[in-house]
């Protein structure tokens, strides 16, 4: 009875955790470090091929801690959004960037506030309709991260974009709202910054990592009749919510074989839903705008994106793939080269011009 009544009490501490993070990430930073270098000394360097860098270890390290509790039947949704949420130790604050948050709607299912965070260049002053923003989608899963997790690694991609804002969406996750009410929220974040703050579609750029670059492209696709967003920049996006192509369970430290079927467990779809909305299946593709895939070779779904971008034939989007990176490595960017590269592609290739068409 013992174990069971721990992981009630971890079920029920959980959720609170998960809402305090936000406060005690100071103090939590240093006692990380001290934790990181305890379990980094049991970590066999063998079992991370082809990561240099130190956060992979050290990352893999502390979440070590997750597995274990994990291995003991400790599988439950708040429990793995704490996990998640701990990614915010992992993040310094870039200076020279402020937030402030607004709320979209009321309650758009009943769920309650559908809001976001601003992102802004100190010394930028911007007007809405003559300057491009990011909207952006967090990954998670679709169960599980927000946009404080992510609030470290949109900083410093705002702090590398001159002129630019971010606004990163707190949509309501599953199971609370299904994958459908997902997209209509995404939706409604797309509808609010064209109607409310006079952003032309064409200024508009959709991003998002893991779940969060599903939702970029889903939205394009469920509703491909909108007028199109100036482009989509999907990282590590999920585009098969089956799971069928992800051999790389033995290489990607960030997303382990368990965390994506709990993914999928949480997420609360059948299987013929699935098959259904997974955009991998999609053969035409041309109601996509100027597209950006960002993957990394060694990541857990690095398979079924390369068979996703077989359907690309001549149309406007490339796939970049970036040697040795963990999934979503951009979130990478205070221990990796590679990830603050990955993060100056991003700025890049929204500042490019648009394609002509063809005559």
């Amino acid at each position: 009875h013992r174990p069971r009544q721990l992981h009630i009490m971890l079920e029920s501490l959980a959720p609170r955790l998960e809402r305090l993070l936000p406060y005690l990430a100071p103090v939590l930073k240093r006692l990380l470090r001290f934790v990181v270098w305890i379990f980094y000394l049991s970590t066999p360097e063998k079992a991370l091929p082809g990561y240099r860098d130190k956060l992979c270890r050290q990352s893999r390290a502390f979440l070590r801690v997750f597995d274990l509790l994990q291995a003991q039947g400790v599988r439950s949704l708040p429990w793995l959004r704490l996990k998640i949420s701990t990614g915010i130790l992992l993040q310094d604050k870039t200076p020279g960037v402020v937030r402030h948050d607004e709320v979209i709607s009321k309650s758009l299912f009943g769920l309650g506030p559908l809001w976001g965070a601003w992102y802004t260049k100190e010394e930028t002053t911007i007007t809405h309709n003559d300057h491009s923003v990011i909207l952006y989608f967090h990954g998670g899963g679709f169960s599980t991260g927000s946009v404080e997790t992510h609030d470290g690694v949109l900083r410093r991609l705002c702090a590398i974009m001159p002129g630019r804002r971010i606004f990163s969406v707190e949509y309501h996750r599953s199971p609370e709202l299904g994958f459908e009410g997902i997209i209509d929220e995404a939706g409604a974040a797309y509808t609010w910054l064209i109607e409310q703050h006079r952003y032309d579609p064409k200024h508009i750029f959709l991003c998002g990592d893991s779940a969060g670059g599903n939702i970029a492209l889903s939205l394009c696709w469920k509703h491909r009749k909108w007028p199109k967003p100036g482009g989509v920049i999907a990282i590590s996006p999920v585009v098969d919510l089956l799971g069928s192509y992800r051999p790389n369970h033995n290489k990607d430290p960030m997303l382990t074989r368990w965390m994506s079927d709990a993914f999928h467990e949480h997420l609360q779809m059948s299987p013929e839903a699935m098959e259904k909305n997974s955009i991998m299946n999609e053969t035409d593709l041309s109601f996509l705008p100027r597209t950006l895939i960002m993957v990394s070779d060694t990541e857990l779904l690095y398979e079924e994106i390369m068979r996703f971008s077989k359907n690309f034939k001549d149309l406007p989007i490339s796939v970049q793939v970036y040697p040795h990176l963990p999934h979503a490595g951009t979130f990478c960017y205070q221990y990796m080269p590679e990830s603050v590269a990955a993060l100056k592609d991003i700025a890049d290739w929204i500042s490019q011009p648009p394609p002509r068409p063809s005559i």
